[in-house]
């Protein structure tokens, strides 16, 4: 897998179709296939678009995700070195009084809590998406405006499981740990992080530091955890509903 070498636009570009066309081709996506109807283009575009697809919207995220981290490390790692080489006693004032260490932590919190954000609304907008072409599709006993309780990927993966493909109530517990994400979103949006329904016991890692009322991201892994739990969750739903209702013939 190539991995570029610089942060310039050509590179950026370049590592996200290859590992475009690697995801593609692991998941044997090369393989002729064909497409049956409507129904199978719309649903299979919202997945493989070139433009806004699922696969490459989520290496879109993981790129700047891990590059803007690296140069955050890296920075942070200068500011380190540069310390090291004052007298210790100014190193020292200089930490106190401009709060060194917690600013060091500030910049890459922030960032990985407002790609959480993003990340988050991404997955509720293309569940809808997804709900909306079954919808138009298979003129469901219920429509997807009859389902009004709980949060909007409640109402969208409950739909699913009502009227498109029963089977992904055997997904729960993906469904259940994007639940979880989701107290974390909501702390952020509308607590400042401070902790109100996440429930730290939901969710153990490494990169979460519980500060008693709030909590802060230490490393990109957490949140690339996240990506990969919605993509995957993402792929099921696709998957099931492509044998469900037979979408694709393949070539052989």
């Amino acid at each position: 897998m190539y991995h570029p070498k610089s942060n310039g636009f050509f590179s950026a570009l370049l590592y996200i179709y290859l590992s475009v066309r690697h995801y593609l081709e692991k998941m044997n996506f090369g393989k002729a296939r064909h497409f049956k109807n409507s129904f199978s283009e719309q649903l299979n575009s919202c997945n493989e678009n070139e433009v806004d697809g699922i696969i490459i919207t989520i290496r879109r995220f993981k790129y700047f995700i891990e590059s803007i981290s690296e140069q955050i490390d890296k920075d942070n790692k200068a500011i380190q070195i540069d310390l090291s080489n004052e007298d210790t006693e100014v190193a020292l004032d200089m930490r106190m009084q401009f709060n060194i260490d917690s600013n060091l932590n500030y910049f890459l919190d922030n960032i990985l809590k407002s790609n959480l954000v993003g990340i988050y609304s991404y997955f509720e907008y293309t569940l809808k998406k997804i709900s909306k072409i079954c919808e138009s599709n298979l003129n469901p006993r219920k429509t997807l405006g009859s389902y009004k309780s709980g949060a909007l990927i409640n109402r969208y993966n409950s739909f699913l499981i009502d009227q498109v493909i029963p089977l992904l109530s055997a997904e729960n517990a993906h469904f259940e740990k994007i639940l979880v994400w989701n107290q974390l979103r909501n702390d952020i949006v509308h607590q400042n992080s401070i902790i109100e329904r996440f429930n730290p016991q939901d969710l153990k890692h490494s990169s979460l530091l519980i500060k008693r009322d709030s909590f802060q991201f230490l490393k990109s892994d957490i949140i690339l955890d996240f990506l990969f739990e919605i993509e995957s969750y993402l792929y099921i739903i696709i998957t099931l509903i492509n044998k469900k209702h037979d979408l694709i013939e393949y070539v052989n």
